[in-house]
């Protein structure tokens, strides 16, 4: 007759409080994978399955988004195409299944598809989604906290996955914005610098609209320049005072008539100060009048998505 080897096994909801022996192994029933223990932590230490790896940070494929078209205020819509779900311990797990979920920042929390804390989120915050992950849904989560430490996980989920920043007005509520892959793109883009008269160069930040682990801005440049005879007028973008980083020329042809529009898209780093500088630069003639405007159009966030 065979001998059959059954380990002590639970769910994954038992497995939470199970702190086990040093040395132990269990299987989680939910999750199919072993679970290893060291008499200390609670809930120990799932092992990756073949989906998985051992240690890894989370990601995404096929990740799109958006305001739900009903209540876009507070609510967004994450969908993707896979998953990759990371713990505490820094053991990951992928899901191949395809999934769409809503959050809704006007629940109070920790709940899954609402807020991570019960107060409400303060106006022109910065809200960090989540997909997160229980062994058997998944749901997403609005947090504060950045992708190093995670989200306030409600009960029962174990695993997250950053997902992308929504930035929220002066009212608290969600501005209008699109997840493409790791990019998170304005419906309309807010004005950092609007129809200025300066000629000088002068710092311009976009702090309020970029979240700060931002990997890149872009920026929507344009206005006008108007001579008081032809001539030749380049507005400049510049990430250090004093060195020319981007710029757009402006040629005008016909004194007292010299008027000539220009326009272009930047991409510039998040820079820590969160600021590039702005100005004319002019080789003879100085200019009669100037009206430059920067828009923040979109920004790339570290979410691992391909």
């Amino acid at each position: 007759m065979s001998t059959v080897l059954q380990l002590r096994r639970g769910t994954t909801a038992q497995h939470a409080s199970f702190v086990g022996q040093p040395g132990e192994v269990t299987f989680d029933t939910t999750k199919k994978v072993f679970v290893g223990h060291d008499g200390v932590t609670p809930g120990g230490f799932p092992m990756a399955r073949q989906a998985s790896s051992a240690i890894g940070t989370s990601g995404h494929s096929g990740l799109i988004g958006a305001n739900d078209a009903t209540t876009p205020n507070s609510k967004f819509t994450v969908s993707s195409i896979t998953a990759t779900y990371r713990n505490a311990e820094g053991g990951t797990l992928t899901l191949y299944t395809g999934s769409t979920q809503t959050v809704d920042i006007s629940q109070a929390g920790p709940v899954a598809n609402g807020r991570d804390q019960s107060g409400t989120f303060g106006a022109s915050a910065k809200v960090n989604l989540y997909k997160i992950y229980n062994g058997t849904t998944e749901a997403l989560i609005a947090s504060l906290a950045g992708p190093s430490v995670g989200p306030a996980l409600p009960s029962g989920y174990t695993y997250w996955a950053y997902a992308g920043s929504v930035v929220l007005d002066g009212s608290a509520n969600m501005r209008r914005m699109y997840m493409a892959s790791s990019r998170m793109i304005f419906q309309s883009p807010p004005l950092v610098l609007s129809a200025n008269p300066t000629l000088a160069v002068q710092s311009v930040s976009h702090a309020a609209y970029v979240p700060t682990l931002a990997l890149d801005v872009v920026l929507n440049c344009y206005g006008s320049v108007t001579m008081p005879t032809a001539g030749e007028a380049s507005n400049v973008i510049q990430l250090a005072s004093g060195i020319t980083f981007d710029r757009a020329t402006s040629i005008t042809e016909n004194a007292g008539t010299g008027y000539a529009g220009y326009g272009r898209t930047v991409i510039v780093p998040n820079l820590p100060s969160q600021a590039v500088f702005s100005g004319w630069a002019y080789p003879v003639t100085v200019p009669t009048a100037v009206a430059s405007n920067i828009a923040v159009q979109s920004f790339t966030v570290p979410n691992g998505a391909i």
